[in-house]
This record gives structure tokens, sequence and C-alpha cells, in this order.
């Protein structure tokens, strides 16, 4: 436990020193501590992704970020210090009974993190994905060791930075950092919820009740954890921003779905928020876009690129673009039995019951399915079905109608690929929350 919380003190003052410098680049005016950390977490995720093209993921990337910090903290060092000293004026700010709950859960989340990990992707390719980043970078053809291993996520990414590899083989708690974040921003926008009682500040503060089906996740580096954290992150300020949308706050709600889509391309419906916002604020932001679309085609390139060196094709693991496939490239009979395998799987029949069932039995196997699979998916279709009739009744606001036509999106897309209920279970903690 002594040893991962050592480890977080530097994850925070990395990526906090790295949030800043992100945040006067492209002027986000963040004030938040906890998004500066995420602004951190996105820059060198992006760094790491240029580095991993040409090398290894280990010491010399460290050196390299070394030296970057103590080079922003010399240059800035007091305006980063502002930093921390505002984060400790917020935590003063908090009831005594949130300070307690957050430091508790705070200890409860290190605690899980030291505990073995008991997700089965852990052995089956996470730890791999890691280990290969931290040893060789992207590797040229990888999937086609094992098809698992060209999923390479954006997180697994960040965790390659972050695992300091060269100093100790079991440092892959980043995903209960993720969480320990989520739980202080949640906390202060619970304790803000007091003074202004507006309702999605509630939502947001309500978030470490899931902390029992969170922790499960938190001791691998799962995905998963972050795609819900930032989710939240970006629910509030889209709901807290809709109707005054500034330019600044557009930035930020752009990275936070970019970073969400390079973490988990089944979060792209998340694309839709951004868009809305533009086009209901075209004047405002028609000449403000340099910025996010740079970024948006750097995270589209740096995703290609990794595609194209990994398994060979810009897109995994679907067939998509096949023209632009190299010749070392993913077998089409592996490639298509494993994107069949993940529709399948979603659904729990084989390839002959998927085939030969109607649309209609697909879903009520899918929605009888046993245990928590069952539970939520019966749980995400009762919140489609009431969540339009409270929204109506109680808060009838463009900007909820936005989230909950954005939910249904997602299951569409879940519905035609693999609906894991991993992969909705965002939406369903904030409108379960809702109603």
């Amino acid at each position: 436990m002594l040893l991962i919380f050592l480890s977080w003190i530097y994850i925070l003052f990395s990526t906090i020193n790295f949030g800043f410098i992100f945040d006067k680049i492209i002027g986000t005016k963040n004030n938040n501590f906890v998004v500066t950390s995420v602004l951190g977490l996105f820059f060198t995720t992006i760094l790491a992704s240029i580095w991993a093209i040409f090398g290894r993921i280990n010491i010399e990337f460290h050196l390299v970020l070394l030296f970057f910090n103590m080079l922003l903290v010399l240059k800035y060092k007091f305006s980063i210090l502002n930093i921390y000293k505002q984060f400790l004026l917020d935590f003063k700010k908090l009831e005594k009974v949130l300070k307690l709950i957050l430091i508790l859960i705070t200890l409860l989340i290190i605690a899980q993190c030291s505990t073995a990990p008991f997700v089965i992707d852990n052995e089956s390719y996470y730890i791999q994905t890691i280990k290969w980043l931290n040893e060789y970078g992207f590797v040229k053809g990888i999937a086609n060791l094992h098809i698992y291993l060209g999923q390479t996520s954006g997180w697994h990414i960040t965790q390659s930075i972050f695992n300091f590899s060269f100093l100790y083989k079991n440092f892959n708690d980043l995903s209960g950092f993720c969480l320990f974040l989520g739980s202080i921003f949640s906390v202060q926008k619970l304790n803000e919820f007091y003074q202004n009682k507006k309702t999605n500040y509630l939502i947001i503060g309500l978030l470490p009740l899931f902390n029992v089906f969170l922790f499960q996740f938190i001791s691998a580096p799962s995905p998963d954890i972050p795609v819900y954290v930032f989710s939240f992150v970006l629910f509030f300020y889209f709901l807290d921003n809709f109707k005054k949308t500034t330019t600044e706050s557009f930035y930020l709600i752009v990275i936070l779905v970019l970073f969400l889509i390079y973490i988990k391309n089944t979060t792209i419906a998340f694309a839709i928020i951004p868009i809305i916002l533009f086009l209901l604020h075209f004047k405002l932001l028609s000449k403000k876009l340099i910025k996010p679309v740079l970024l948006s085609v750097i995270l589209l390139s740096l995703y290609i690129i990794k595609n194209m060196i990994i398994c060979g094709g810009p897109v995994f693991p679907s067939k998509l673009f096949s023209s632009l496939e190299t010749s070392y490239a993913i077998p089409n009979a592996i490639g298509s039995a494993y994107y069949d395998s993940i529709k399948h799987y979603g659904y729990f029949v084989n390839e002959f019951q998927y085939n030969t069932m109607s649309v209609k039995d697909l879903f009520l196997k899918w929605l009888f399915l046993p245990k928590l699979n069952g539970l939520f998916d019966k749980t995400i279709v009762t919140i489609m079905l009431i969540t339009p009739f409270l929204i109506y009744k109680f808060q009838n606001k463009k900007s909820l109608w936005i989230l909950y036509f954005v939910m249904l999106f997602q299951m569409f897309l879940l519905f035609v690929t693999s609906p894991q209920y991993r992969f909705f279970m965002n939406f369903v903690m904030f409108f379960l929350f809702f109603c």
C-alpha cells in the first residue's frame, strides 16, 4: 500500500505539471485540480503514443518526462504551487463528514489496488500489452502473435508510462488512481450541491455509491474505470455549460471526448456531444476551431498509426478500409472470426444460434441473461423506458434529452456489435442516479 501511495504522489506531481502546461497551450482556463490531472494524463498519453512509434516506453521516456517535470516546476513553480494551494482550500471547505468519507474512500482504493486483480482480461491481454509497450513500444504485426494484443487501448499506453517497470513489476494501479481522482471530483460536487441545490451536482456527487461495483476493476489496468470516471466529468461539464458554452468549456469537452474514444472506441457515441454544442453555438465557436480540430487530427492520426503498426490495418477489430491494409495485416479469416466472436459473446450465444435467431429472440436472450449480466441488461432497458417520462416531468431540459439520445445511440451501436454491460455502465450509473 505504501509503495502504491508513493507512486501515486509522483503520478499526481507529473500529471498536474503536464496538465498545467497543456491547459496553457490549449487555453481551457481550467481551475479544477482533478481536471488538471486528467489533462496531464491526456497530454502524457499523446507524448507516449508518439514515443512508442519509435521505441519502448521505459526508463528513457521517464528520464525525458522527469527533465520536463523539473523544467516546468522551475519555470512555473508559483503557478503550479497555487494549484495545490487551491486544492487544499477546497478540501478545507468540505463538510467534515465529506472529508472523512473522501479519506476513507482513498484508503479503501489503495487497499484494493494492493490486492491481486481478478479481472479475466488482465491475465489474457492487459499485462501482456503493457509489457510489450514497456519493452518495445508499438510492435509491427504483434496482433498476429495474439489477436488480443491488437486491442492496445490508449489507457494501456497511459499505464505503461506510470507502471515504472524499470523499478518494480507490479505497479499497474492507474485505474485505482483514476477512481481516486473521480472520488475527489464527486465529493467536491456533492459539497457544492449543498449550496446551489443543482441536480447535476448531486448526480455527479453520488458516483462513489458505485464503488462497490467499481472496486472489482481497479486492481487491474482496466480501460472501463477511466471511461466511467471521465464520462461523469464530461456529463458534468456538458450539463453545466450547455446554455452558456464558452470557448474554454468547449475545448475541455472536446478533450474529454477525444480521451474517452482513444481509451475505448466503444465510446464513439460521445462524439455527438461536441458536435451538438458546436451547432448550437455556431457563431461563438466557428472561429475557434483550430485547436480542437488539430487535437482531433493528432489523436485520429495516432490511432490509425498505432493500428497500422500493431494490426496492419487502420481500424481494429473491424475490416473497414481493407484496401489500406499492409502485408502483415491480420488474416481475414482470423479477423472475421474474432469480430464475430465478440458479437456472439455479447449475447452469450454461439455462431449457429446468432445466425438463426431473430432480432427479438436475441434481445430476449440478452435481456434474461443470468447474474450481473441480466441484472444490468434489465436495468438499462428499464432506464431507457422510464427516463423520458422522468425528464419530461421533473427536469425538462434539452441537455438531459441530448444525453438520453446519446445513450440510445450508444446502445444501438452496442446491439449491432457487442452489448456487454461493461460498455454501458456509465449511462446506467448516471441515469440511475437521475431516476
